[in-house]
């Protein structure tokens, strides 16, 4: 579910949304309009189609890097109906892809929605009167982006060995050893560990693992592991894949 998005409708279409005294209205996860059964609207001075033209802005600054579409900022997505008689999907396949995508000048992550409604005189400018009409719901859906875990782990003191350390969830029953050292742009050297499988990026990703050390046969060391943010993605050239890094202090 998208939360937060900011919707501006275009002049043309404001005029006639007041015209046929249509109501827009913000909705937790998108918009919808609203309309009177009104006998007046049924007179053929309002037939004939209604092209309504919205646009949309994201302003999470993290959309791209948790949503499976190309990863630039200067493109538009385009998302349009090719019918007003049934409930549709406003792009072509499961979900937005680079088919629903133009490249603009403008800065920044926008859309423009493009609705074609009343065709068939369905809703205004017909002779019969119906006593209800049927609501049409439209949708946009995005996938998450595929994503791979690292862990990044780092002292503020001494340098630690990591030879004995290792990744495992909450019953043991994997070890992930292969720590490698990396520099973080600032100059700084971790640790780090990226889990192979790829995942799905999320806010509630149900995540159990731990950092161990074995120290004896009757003692070892264990530090639950902190669940990732969306908001640390970010694109790797090189290996050509999203990271979700975590940074942690031990």
């Amino acid at each position: 579910m998208l939360r937060g998005l900011i919707y501006k409708i275009e002049e043309d279409t404001a005029d006639l949304l007041r015209n046929y005294n249509i109501i827009f209205r913000k909705t937790e996860n998108g918009f919808t309009l609203l309309h009177s059964n009104d006998s007046k609207f049924n007179s053929p001075a309002f037939s004939g189609g209604l092209h309504l033209i919205f646009h949309v802005q994201f302003p999470n600054k993290s959309f791209l890097n948790f949503t499976d579409v190309p990863f630039s900022n200067n493109q538009k997505f385009i998302f349009s109906n090719t019918q007003d008689s049934q409930n549709e999907t406003l792009h072509k396949n499961n979900f937005v892809d680079i088919s629903c995508i133009e490249e603009c000048e403008s800065n920044g992550l926008n859309a423009e929605l493009s609705l074609f409604l009343n065709t068939k005189n369905q809703f205004f400018g017909s002779a019969t009167e119906f006593p209800t009409r049927t609501a049409l719901e439209y949708a946009v859906y995005f996938n998450s982006r595929k994503i791979k875990l690292r862990y990044n782990f780092y002292s503020n003191t001494t340098l630690v060995d990591f030879k004995n350390f290792f990744i495992t969830d909450d019953q043991s029953t994997f070890k992930i050893n292969n720590f490698s050292k990396r520099e973080l742009a600032n100059g700084k050297i971790v640790h780090c560990i990226s889990i192979d499988e790829l995942i799905m990026a999320s806010d509630n990703l149900n995540l159990k693992l731990f950092l161990k050390k074995e120290i004896d046969f009757l003692s070892n060391y264990s530090m639950h592991l902190p669940l990732p943010d969306i908001k640390n993605i970010s694109y790797d050239s090189e290996q050509d894949l999203f990271f979700n890094d975590l940074f942690i202090l031990i």
